[in-house]
């Protein structure tokens, strides 16, 4: 069985002194659900730059004050028949942005060109997301 090495990228702000939690959803196909950003690690790649590499190219975000490594699980995606190794990192957030943006997707992935719709979400409102995504949520280090 085929497994793939995968960063995860749980990016919170503080707004009003609530803890948020960056989402999208893909503005062209709604089914895919609400996720975070996300991706395969390239080949030799370190799993710091790969975070980075996936963020900006599916958020246009660059900036943070800190990343953390939160933690690692494994998911079987069925329809593919793979195993994901996925590793969840935090990123702080500290720019005053806007509560909602589009970003066309960069880089050389399935992804690429598609419109990502971002909001935030306060964590303790956070919907299900999709395919697992919000499993180390109750891991974020946030501020009470």
């Amino acid at each position: 069985m085929k497994t793939k090495l995968k960063v995860f990228a749980y990016i919170i702000r503080y707004k009003n002194e609530q803890a948020e939690l960056l989402v999208f959803e893909h503005r062209d196909y709604p089914e895919a659900g609400i996720q975070v950003p996300a991706g395969t690690v390239e080949e030799n790649e370190q799993l710091e730059r790969a975070l980075q590499r996936e963020v900006k190219e599916e958020s246009g975000l660059t900036q943070f004050s800190s990343i953390q490594f939160l933690g690692e699980t494994t998911f079987f995606k069925e329809v593919t028949q793979e195993m994901h190794h996925r590793h969840y990192y935090q990123l702080h957030f500290e720019e005053d942005g806007p509560d909602f943006f589009q970003h066309i997707v960069t880089g050389h992935g399935e992804d690429e060109n598609l419109v990502f719709d971002y909001y935030w979400v306060q964590i303790d409102e956070l919907p299900a997301l999709i395919a697992k995504h919000d499993e180390m949520v109750d891991s974020l280090k946030i501020k009470r």
